[in-house]
Protein backbone atom coordinates (compact mmCIF):
# COMPACT_ATOMS: atom_id res chain seq x y z
CA UNK A 1 0.00 0.00 0.00
CA UNK A 2 1.59 3.44 -0.98
CA UNK A 3 1.83 6.01 1.24
CA UNK A 4 -0.09 9.14 1.39
CA UNK A 5 1.62 12.33 -0.14
CA UNK A 6 0.33 16.02 -0.44
CA UNK A 7 1.26 17.80 -3.56
CA UNK A 8 1.61 21.79 -2.29
CA UNK A 9 1.87 23.02 -5.87
CA UNK A 10 -1.04 20.68 -7.22
CA UNK A 11 -3.41 22.62 -4.11
CA UNK A 12 -2.12 26.04 -5.05
CA UNK A 13 -2.88 25.02 -9.09
CA UNK A 14 -6.91 23.70 -8.25
CA UNK A 15 -6.87 27.09 -5.75
CA UNK A 16 -6.10 29.61 -7.88
CA UNK A 17 -7.91 27.95 -11.34
CA UNK A 18 -10.66 28.37 -8.86
CA UNK A 19 -11.53 24.51 -8.79
CA UNK A 20 -13.29 24.60 -5.68
CA UNK A 21 -14.21 21.34 -4.58
CA UNK A 22 -11.05 19.53 -5.56
CA UNK A 23 -9.25 22.38 -4.07
CA UNK A 24 -11.47 21.67 -1.12
CA UNK A 25 -10.74 18.40 -0.69
CA UNK A 26 -7.39 18.38 -1.31
CA UNK A 27 -7.13 21.07 1.72
CA UNK A 28 -8.52 18.27 3.61
CA UNK A 29 -5.76 15.33 2.64
CA UNK A 30 -3.27 17.87 3.67
CA UNK A 31 -4.52 18.73 7.19
CA UNK A 32 -5.28 14.62 7.31
CA UNK A 33 -1.77 14.25 6.20
CA UNK A 34 -0.51 16.20 8.66
CA UNK A 35 -3.03 14.57 11.56
CA UNK A 36 -1.40 11.25 10.45
CA UNK A 37 2.51 12.58 10.79
CA UNK A 38 1.65 14.65 14.21
CA UNK A 39 2.84 17.64 12.56
CA UNK A 40 6.31 16.40 10.87
CA UNK A 41 6.67 17.63 7.42
CA UNK A 42 8.96 14.82 5.77
CA UNK A 43 9.05 13.30 2.52
CA UNK A 44 5.29 12.95 1.87
CA UNK A 45 5.03 16.59 1.80
CA UNK A 46 5.64 17.63 -1.73
CA UNK A 47 6.24 20.95 -3.45
CA UNK A 48 8.39 23.22 -5.63
CA UNK A 49 10.98 25.97 -4.41
CA UNK A 50 12.34 23.94 -1.46
CA UNK A 51 15.61 22.49 -2.25
CA UNK A 52 18.68 23.94 -0.24
CA UNK A 53 16.46 25.68 1.91
CA UNK A 54 17.44 24.89 6.04
CA UNK A 55 14.76 22.60 7.23
CA UNK A 56 13.10 25.17 9.23
CA UNK A 57 12.96 27.50 6.20
CA UNK A 58 11.27 24.62 4.09
CA UNK A 59 8.47 24.37 6.86
CA UNK A 60 8.06 27.94 7.40
CA UNK A 61 7.97 28.70 3.42
CA UNK A 62 5.74 25.51 2.80
CA UNK A 63 2.93 26.45 5.87
CA UNK A 64 3.09 29.85 4.81
CA UNK A 65 1.93 29.47 1.06
CA UNK A 66 -0.61 26.21 2.21
CA UNK A 67 -2.11 29.21 4.35
CA UNK A 68 -2.08 31.89 1.74
CA UNK A 69 -3.77 28.96 -0.50
CA UNK A 70 -6.37 28.32 1.98
CA UNK A 71 -7.11 31.82 2.47
CA UNK A 72 -7.69 32.19 -1.10
CA UNK A 73 -9.78 29.57 -1.44
CA UNK A 74 -11.57 30.40 1.95
CA UNK A 75 -12.17 34.23 0.45
CA UNK A 76 -13.24 33.41 -2.79
CA UNK A 77 -17.23 34.19 -2.32
CA UNK A 78 -18.56 31.72 -4.86
CA UNK A 79 -16.94 29.17 -2.55
CA UNK A 80 -19.55 27.05 -0.68
CA UNK A 81 -18.39 24.23 1.48
CA UNK A 82 -19.84 20.76 0.91
CA UNK A 83 -21.59 19.06 3.87
CA UNK A 84 -19.21 16.44 3.95
CA UNK A 85 -16.15 19.06 3.80
CA UNK A 86 -17.09 20.77 6.43
CA UNK A 87 -17.73 17.68 8.61
CA UNK A 88 -14.47 16.11 7.76
CA UNK A 89 -12.50 19.87 8.53
CA UNK A 90 -14.56 19.92 11.99
CA UNK A 91 -12.75 16.83 12.37
CA UNK A 92 -9.46 18.32 11.68
CA UNK A 93 -10.13 21.73 13.23
CA UNK A 94 -7.26 21.75 15.30
CA UNK A 95 -4.71 21.57 12.24
CA UNK A 96 -6.58 24.41 10.39
CA UNK A 97 -5.85 27.09 13.23
CA UNK A 98 -2.53 25.33 13.36
CA UNK A 99 -1.42 25.82 10.32
CA UNK A 100 -2.06 29.32 10.65
CA UNK A 101 -0.80 29.77 13.78
CA UNK A 102 2.84 28.51 12.79
CA UNK A 103 3.17 31.14 9.87
CA UNK A 104 3.31 35.14 10.04
CA UNK A 105 -0.48 35.28 10.06
CA UNK A 106 -0.74 33.81 13.44
CA UNK A 107 -4.35 32.77 12.44
CA UNK A 108 -7.20 33.20 9.65
CA UNK A 109 -8.77 36.44 11.48
CA UNK A 110 -7.81 38.47 7.57
CA UNK A 111 -9.96 35.95 5.66
CA UNK A 112 -12.82 35.36 8.71
CA UNK A 113 -13.46 38.90 9.06
CA UNK A 114 -14.39 40.05 5.19
CA UNK A 115 -16.56 36.53 4.97
CA UNK A 116 -19.96 38.70 6.20
CA UNK A 117 -21.03 40.58 2.97
CA UNK A 118 -22.93 42.63 5.27
CA UNK A 119 -19.24 44.11 6.91
CA UNK A 120 -16.77 42.87 9.90
CA UNK A 121 -18.93 45.24 12.30
CA UNK A 122 -21.79 42.98 11.74
CA UNK A 123 -22.15 39.85 14.03
CA UNK A 124 -25.38 38.41 13.22
CA UNK A 125 -26.51 35.31 11.97
CA UNK A 126 -29.51 35.51 9.25
CA UNK A 127 -31.27 33.08 7.82
CA UNK A 128 -29.55 32.44 4.23
CA UNK A 129 -26.11 33.13 5.34
CA UNK A 130 -23.67 30.98 3.20
CA UNK A 131 -20.48 31.95 5.06
CA UNK A 132 -20.91 30.98 8.48
CA UNK A 133 -19.79 27.45 7.87
CA UNK A 134 -16.50 28.87 6.71
CA UNK A 135 -15.96 30.89 9.30
CA UNK A 136 -16.49 27.84 11.61
CA UNK A 137 -13.60 26.32 9.81
CA UNK A 138 -11.28 29.29 10.07
CA UNK A 139 -12.00 30.52 13.58
CA UNK A 140 -9.68 29.43 16.22
CA UNK A 141 -8.87 29.66 20.05
CA UNK A 142 -6.22 31.88 18.64
CA UNK A 143 -8.56 33.96 16.59
CA UNK A 144 -8.78 37.99 18.16
CA UNK A 145 -12.18 38.38 16.76
CA UNK A 146 -15.26 38.09 19.19
CA UNK A 147 -17.33 35.34 18.01
CA UNK A 148 -20.88 35.47 19.42
CA UNK A 149 -21.44 32.08 20.53
CA UNK A 150 -25.31 32.95 21.92
CA UNK A 151 -26.09 34.23 18.31
CA UNK A 152 -24.51 31.01 16.93
CA UNK A 153 -26.42 28.82 19.14
CA UNK A 154 -29.73 30.84 18.14
CA UNK A 155 -29.05 30.12 14.54
CA UNK A 156 -28.40 26.67 14.25
CA UNK A 157 -27.61 24.89 17.82
CA UNK A 158 -25.98 21.92 16.02
CA UNK A 159 -23.42 24.01 14.30
CA UNK A 160 -22.77 25.94 17.42
CA UNK A 161 -22.15 22.84 19.50
CA UNK A 162 -19.94 21.63 16.87
CA UNK A 163 -17.62 24.63 17.00
CA UNK A 164 -17.58 24.55 20.75
CA UNK A 165 -16.42 21.00 20.84
CA UNK A 166 -13.80 21.52 18.11
CA UNK A 167 -12.42 24.33 20.22
CA UNK A 168 -12.50 22.18 22.98
CA UNK A 169 -10.25 18.75 21.72
CA UNK A 170 -7.06 20.47 20.92
CA UNK A 171 -5.37 19.24 24.54
CA UNK A 172 -2.64 21.91 24.67
CA UNK A 173 -3.95 25.92 24.52
CA UNK A 174 -0.69 27.54 23.29
CA UNK A 175 -1.28 31.11 24.21
CA UNK A 176 -3.39 33.02 27.08
CA UNK A 177 -5.63 34.01 24.84
CA UNK A 178 -6.52 30.59 23.95
CA UNK A 179 -6.59 29.47 27.53
CA UNK A 180 -9.56 32.53 27.82
CA UNK A 181 -11.69 31.39 25.10
CA UNK A 182 -11.26 27.57 26.65
CA UNK A 183 -12.18 28.90 30.24
CA UNK A 184 -15.25 31.24 28.54
CA UNK A 185 -16.35 28.00 26.39
CA UNK A 186 -17.09 26.05 29.70
CA UNK A 187 -18.92 28.32 31.26
CA UNK A 188 -21.20 28.62 28.43
CA UNK A 189 -21.44 25.13 26.94
CA UNK A 190 -22.94 23.05 29.75
CA UNK A 191 -26.80 22.12 29.28
CA UNK A 192 -26.75 22.92 25.90
CA UNK A 193 -25.10 19.59 24.57
CA UNK A 194 -28.53 17.67 25.53
CA UNK A 195 -30.47 19.94 23.64
CA UNK A 196 -28.92 18.51 20.47
CA UNK A 197 -31.34 16.00 18.80
CA UNK A 198 -28.81 13.18 17.65
CA UNK A 199 -25.18 12.10 18.50
CA UNK A 200 -24.34 11.62 14.82
CA UNK A 201 -25.25 16.22 14.35
CA UNK A 202 -21.70 16.18 16.36
CA UNK A 203 -17.49 15.68 15.38
CA UNK A 204 -17.82 12.43 16.73
CA UNK A 205 -14.30 11.83 16.13
CA UNK A 206 -12.99 14.19 18.50
CA UNK A 207 -15.53 14.51 20.64
CA UNK A 208 -13.38 12.19 23.23
CA UNK A 209 -10.72 14.61 23.19
CA UNK A 210 -13.53 17.37 24.36
CA UNK A 211 -14.75 14.84 27.20
CA UNK A 212 -11.08 14.19 28.30
CA UNK A 213 -9.35 17.58 27.83
CA UNK A 214 -12.11 19.76 29.66
CA UNK A 215 -10.23 18.50 32.48
CA UNK A 216 -6.92 20.54 32.45
CA UNK A 217 -9.70 23.69 32.57
CA UNK A 218 -9.60 26.29 35.34
CA UNK A 219 -13.32 26.58 35.98
CA UNK A 220 -15.16 24.45 38.06
CA UNK A 221 -17.76 23.29 35.84
CA UNK A 222 -14.97 21.96 33.70
CA UNK A 223 -16.07 18.33 34.18
CA UNK A 224 -20.19 19.04 33.36
CA UNK A 225 -19.84 18.77 29.70
CA UNK A 226 -19.45 15.28 30.57
CA UNK A 227 -22.50 14.65 31.88
CA UNK A 228 -24.40 16.16 28.61
CA UNK A 229 -22.05 13.45 26.62
CA UNK A 230 -23.43 10.72 28.74
CA UNK A 231 -27.41 11.93 28.53
CA UNK A 232 -26.42 11.89 24.45
CA UNK A 233 -24.56 9.07 24.41
CA UNK A 234 -27.33 7.44 26.29
CA UNK A 235 -29.87 8.42 23.93
CA UNK A 236 -27.96 6.91 20.91
CA UNK A 237 -27.47 3.70 22.82
CA UNK A 238 -31.38 3.24 22.88
CA UNK A 239 -32.08 4.36 19.30
CA UNK A 240 -29.60 1.43 18.69
CA UNK A 241 -31.37 -1.09 20.69
CA UNK A 242 -28.63 -1.72 23.07
CA UNK A 243 -30.24 -1.50 26.23
CA UNK A 244 -29.13 -2.90 29.88
CA UNK A 245 -29.71 -6.18 30.76
CA UNK A 246 -33.15 -7.09 32.46
CA UNK A 247 -32.85 -7.35 35.81
CA UNK A 248 -34.72 -10.34 35.80
CA UNK A 249 -32.15 -12.06 34.87
CA UNK A 250 -30.50 -11.54 38.22
CA UNK A 251 -31.95 -15.02 39.64
CA UNK A 252 -30.87 -17.11 36.68
CA UNK A 253 -27.26 -15.45 37.49
CA UNK A 254 -27.54 -16.51 41.01
CA UNK A 255 -28.02 -19.97 40.14
CA UNK A 256 -24.83 -20.18 37.77
CA UNK A 257 -22.83 -18.51 40.87
CA UNK A 258 -24.17 -21.52 43.14
CA UNK A 259 -23.09 -23.70 40.02
CA UNK A 260 -19.30 -22.57 40.23
CA UNK A 261 -19.80 -20.35 36.82
CA UNK A 262 -17.57 -17.30 37.03
CA UNK A 263 -19.46 -14.08 36.27
CA UNK A 264 -18.04 -12.61 32.84
CA UNK A 265 -15.91 -9.30 32.57
CA UNK A 266 -15.87 -7.41 29.57
CA UNK A 267 -13.10 -4.97 28.49
CA UNK A 268 -13.09 -3.18 25.91
CA UNK A 269 -9.47 -2.04 24.19
CA UNK A 270 -7.90 1.04 22.44
CA UNK A 271 -4.28 0.43 23.00
CA UNK A 272 -3.12 -2.82 24.75
CA UNK A 273 0.43 -3.59 23.32
CA UNK A 274 2.76 -5.34 25.40
CA UNK A 275 4.89 -1.64 24.62
CA UNK A 276 2.32 0.31 25.80
CA UNK A 277 1.53 2.55 29.30
CA UNK A 278 -1.90 1.02 29.22
CA UNK A 279 -0.44 -2.22 29.63
CA UNK A 280 2.12 -1.95 32.13
CA UNK A 281 -0.57 -0.09 34.70
CA UNK A 282 -3.58 -2.27 33.97
CA UNK A 283 -2.11 -5.84 32.77
CA UNK A 284 -1.46 -7.56 36.68
CA UNK A 285 -5.09 -6.03 37.76
CA UNK A 286 -6.85 -7.63 34.85
CA UNK A 287 -4.83 -11.09 35.22
CA UNK A 288 -5.81 -10.89 39.24
CA UNK A 289 -9.19 -10.51 37.80
CA UNK A 290 -9.30 -13.95 35.96
CA UNK A 291 -8.99 -15.49 39.41
CA UNK A 292 -12.61 -14.14 39.85
CA UNK A 293 -14.11 -13.32 36.76
CA UNK A 294 -13.77 -15.22 32.91
CA UNK A 295 -12.19 -12.54 31.62
CA UNK A 296 -13.24 -11.52 27.49
CA UNK A 297 -11.00 -8.77 25.78
CA UNK A 298 -12.53 -6.92 22.73
CA UNK A 299 -9.89 -5.00 20.54
CA UNK A 300 -9.15 -4.05 16.94
CA UNK A 301 -6.13 -6.53 15.96
CA UNK A 302 -3.49 -3.59 14.98
CA UNK A 303 -4.05 -1.99 18.61
CA UNK A 304 -3.40 -5.09 20.66
CA UNK A 305 -0.22 -7.95 20.00
CA UNK A 306 0.08 -10.93 21.65
CA UNK A 307 1.52 -9.81 24.51
CA UNK A 308 -1.14 -7.68 25.06
CA UNK A 309 -4.01 -10.24 24.34
CA UNK A 310 -2.39 -13.05 26.78
CA UNK A 311 -3.54 -11.03 29.77
CA UNK A 312 -6.94 -12.12 28.73
CA UNK A 313 -8.69 -15.70 29.12
CA UNK A 314 -10.28 -14.73 25.33
CA UNK A 315 -9.84 -11.87 22.47
CA UNK A 316 -11.97 -11.21 20.44
CA UNK A 317 -10.50 -8.68 17.32
CA UNK A 318 -13.10 -6.68 16.15
CA UNK A 319 -12.97 -5.61 12.33
CA UNK A 320 -12.95 -1.96 11.26
CA UNK A 321 -16.52 -0.77 11.92
CA UNK A 322 -18.33 1.29 9.73
CA UNK A 323 -20.33 2.51 12.77
CA UNK A 324 -20.07 1.66 16.23
CA UNK A 325 -23.36 0.68 17.12
CA UNK A 326 -23.45 -1.75 14.68
CA UNK A 327 -20.21 -3.21 16.05
CA UNK A 328 -21.77 -3.28 19.59
CA UNK A 329 -24.67 -4.52 18.58
CA UNK A 330 -23.17 -7.73 16.21
CA UNK A 331 -20.72 -8.59 19.15
CA UNK A 332 -22.69 -8.13 22.36
CA UNK A 333 -26.00 -10.17 20.90
CA UNK A 334 -23.62 -13.24 21.83
CA UNK A 335 -23.15 -11.81 25.75
CA UNK A 336 -26.92 -10.77 27.00
CA UNK A 337 -27.72 -14.27 28.32
CA UNK A 338 -24.40 -13.50 30.55
CA UNK A 339 -26.26 -11.25 33.35
CA UNK A 340 -23.67 -11.34 35.79
CA UNK A 341 -21.51 -8.91 33.30
CA UNK A 342 -18.74 -6.15 33.85
CA UNK A 343 -18.05 -4.03 31.72
CA UNK A 344 -14.82 -1.85 31.63
CA UNK A 345 -13.12 0.30 29.04
CA UNK A 346 -9.59 0.90 28.63
CA UNK A 347 -8.72 4.03 26.27
CA UNK A 348 -10.19 7.63 25.58
CA UNK A 349 -11.40 6.76 22.29
CA UNK A 350 -15.36 7.40 21.89
CA UNK A 351 -16.05 3.88 20.83
CA UNK A 352 -15.45 2.83 24.33
CA UNK A 353 -18.91 4.89 25.10
CA UNK A 354 -20.91 3.31 22.65
CA UNK A 355 -19.32 -0.15 23.65
CA UNK A 356 -19.68 0.12 26.87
Amino acid sequence: MEEPTFSLDHFEQLVYTRQHLKAAIQFIAALALLQQKRGELDGSFLASGMAGLPPAEQHKRFCTRLASAASTLFADPAFQLPTECFRLLLTLHEWVGLVFACTPFGNADHVSRHLNPRGPDNAQFLPGDRFIEKLCVLYSTESELELDFAALWAYDKSLAACLALALLAPVFKGSANAHIKREALMEWLPGKLQQIDDLDDLPTAVLHNAYMFCSYADTPRRHEIKRDINALVRRKLDQLGLADIPAAQLARAKNRKQRGKKPLMVVVLEWFSGAHSIYRTHSLTLEAAREHFEVVAFGFGYAVDEIGRAVFDRFIELEEPEYIGDCGGCKFDTLRSRSELIRLGLGVDFSHHFMM
